[in-house]
């Protein structure tokens, strides 16, 4: 589907260099997802939740700004259409947030996000430290799984 196409665009331009077209094309993902729970669903159960993972990490490899687009992606799968429109609806009650959440879990995707907002090495980097930050309140809210594994975190 569109998604596995945008993700494998990713991978393909990653390796490459291309920053520009990764950034895009994380940017054009967080749109799809942002407040649209069918396509929120659909990432989740077609396994592309566990793709995010490796542009979350600490390589130098990775630009920043495509760890920050990331991180957006992450947040954006996480924002449910409540959300979205301005009304706190119980987020543990939104079954599609709350399937996704259990997934970011468990895909590393929490302790990469960890990583980011308090490793030394993003000390200077305030906007990837913040976008980091975000998507990690984003996938511990209402889920007590994702936040026991930041409470085990040792840092």
């Amino acid at each position: 589907g569109a998604f596995d196409r945008l993700l494998d665009i990713i991978s393909e331009e990653s390796e490459a260099g291309g920053s520009v077209i990764v950034d895009d094309a994380l940017g054009l993902l967080a749109t799809l997802l942002r407040g649209n729970a069918s396509n929120q669903r659909l990432f989740t159960e077609s396994g592309c939740v566990e793709r995010l993972s490796p542009l979350l990490g600490l390589s130098a490899e990775q630009s920043s700004s495509s760890q920050i687009n990331a991180c957006r992606v992450v947040d954006a799968l996480l924002d449910s259409a409540e959300h979205a429109g301005g009304s706190r609806g119980k987020l543990s009650e939104d079954s599609t947030a709350r399937g996704s959440r259990t997934t970011v879990g468990k895909s590393g995707i929490v302790n990469a996000l960890a990583s980011l907002a308090l490793s030394p090495t993003t000390a200077t980097d305030s906007a990837l430290r913040q976008a980091a930050m975000s998507a990690l309140a984003n996938c511990i809210a209402a889920h007590e799984g994702n936040q026991r594994k930041v409470l085990d975190l040792s840092v």
